[in-house]
């Protein structure tokens, strides 16, 4: 069977398993990671074999890559099983105040422009998209931390922000809440990052679905303009900070103009974008694993230490990740002095892990991550106040932590765990001490 039939089924297969889980299971983030995986080797893999211009990004042998995109799909349908078995409905009905919450997504908005400032002040434009040739190591040491603190406060503050115009009651004001979502973009983009805009909109839906799970089915037009947003940003968020910058910054300005276009067909723009390639890492990572073998997990201990030591330094120590690792392997120099290099998708991370056997740890990831998503619904309680967003802050970092390469996310999760239980700890704090009369409180108005 081809690699191209096995994109077929799988788009048609793991799909309609994750439709069922999103129309009877309420919206979890497990579907959205496993959604961009299915986009990875089912949807890239055939634009691919369409387009006449494919150009790929790093060291491509089509055998290489039909035996990856083959065994990717089925990594993938074992882990969206294992999704789908250990799913259970969860309790629906949750009382929310689109005000208050409104007013702490707002706290986390200033908290993210002052850190904005802050790096700015410190290390001046070298950090802005279109600027900055290298990582932001190289670009500007030091400005990873105030990256990690805007990247875990926007994951909650974007949320927050979608869950309220998702919610939102007549009298109140639309415009206010688009503009909490643009500074948002703008403030987190200066670094040049989707994800936590994207998994802010994930938490966001996350929430929703706890609120009424069948809100999406029965306001179609709110759940198309959802993922439209999130298509927008994944595919054309880059492209238009960049050119906001070019507004005031020269350089960037001349680099626009001189960029070179291309009338691509609908297949060359999805096969040459960069955009979740995950299904190009495979020529690189299979003959990894046949080399050297599987890693058996050992790279755990290197996501210990990845939020202390530098790539070049981690590779010295013998202390690479995974993704470490792949990227040396596939070119050095790019990596280790530019620090620029790809990622890879939970399935990779597994093959990478535990080679043929990673169906196996693949099903249990699955499993796993349905369990700690299930857990949202513990307790009696049944508004979303302070205690039950600390749970979703925790449920959303366990869900994240294991759809994707444990030795990488681990530091991400960890960040965005601390950073996310700090805001709401600060927000209710201040909120006592200078209003003591209001609260973060839902109005007890049922959904």
């Amino acid at each position: 069977m081809s690699a191209a039939t096995f994109a077929w089924l799988s788009l048609v297969v793991n799909g309609s398993l994750l439709g069922w889980i999103f129309l009877r299971k309420s919206f979890r983030p497990s579907q959205f990671f496993a959604a961009t995986a299915l986009f990875s080797f089912g949807v890239r893999p055939l634009a691919s074999e369409s387009c006449e211009f494919f150009t790929p990004f790093y060291y491509f042998e089509i055998g290489l890559y039909e035996r990856g995109v083959i065994l990717a799909n089925v990594g993938l349908t074992v882990f969206i099983v294992g999704l789908f078995i250990g799913a259970r409905p969860i309790r629906q009905g949750f009382s929310v105040d689109t005000v208050q919450l409104g007013y702490f997504a707002e706290f986390l908005l200033v908290i993210a422009a002052l850190l904005d400032v802050a790096a700015l002040r410190l290390f001046g434009t070298a950090i802005l998209p279109g600027v900055r040739t290298t990582g932001l190591q190289q670009a500007a040491s030091g400005s990873q931390i105030f990256f990690a603190a805007v990247s875990a406060v926007t994951v909650l503050g974007m949320g927050l922000s979608v869950l309220c115009v998702l919610t939102r009651r007549p009298g109140m004001s639309l415009v206010r809440m688009v503009v909490r979502i643009a500074g948002f973009f703008l403030i987190s983009m200066i670094f040049y990052q989707r994800g936590a805009l994207l998994v802010g909109i994930v938490f966001g839906l996350f929430l929703m679905g706890l609120y009424d799970n069948r809100f999406f089915v029965r306001n179609k037009v709110r759940l198309v303009s959802v993922f439209a947003g999130m298509l927008l940003l994944a595919t054309l968020g880059r492209q238009i900070i960049t050119e906001i910058v070019a507004l005031v910054e020269p350089s960037v300005a001349m680099a626009e103009q001189s960029a070179p276009g291309a009338n691509y067909s609908f297949a060359c723009r999805v096969a040459n974008t960069a955009n979740q390639e995950h299904d190009q890492v495979w020529p690189t990572l299979l003959p990894y694993v046949d080399q050297y073998g599987a890693d058996h997990f050992a790279n755990v201990t290197a996501a210990i230490f990845r939020p202390f030591l530098s790539a070049t330094q981690r590779d010295r120590l013998g202390l690479t990740t995974s993704v470490d690792a792949l990227n040396i392997y596939n070119d050095s120099q790019s990596y280790l002095d530019l620090n620029f290099g790809f990622s890879i998708s939970v399935i990779q991370y597994h093959y990478y892990s535990m080679g043929l056997l990673f169906v196996i740890s693949l099903a249990l990831a699955g499993l796993l991550t349905s369990r700690i998503e299930n857990a949202i619904d513990k307790g009696r309680r049944r508004e979303i106040d302070p205690a039950y967003l600390v749970r979703a802050v925790l449920v959303l970092n366990g869900s994240y932590l294991l759809n994707g390469p444990f030795d990488e996310q681990l530091k991400w999760a960890l960040i965005n765990s601390v950073v996310g239980l700090g805001s709401i700890a600060a927000y209710l704090a201040g909120r006592r001490l200078f209003f003591p009369q209001y609260g973060l409180a839902p109005d007890r108005a049922q959904a």
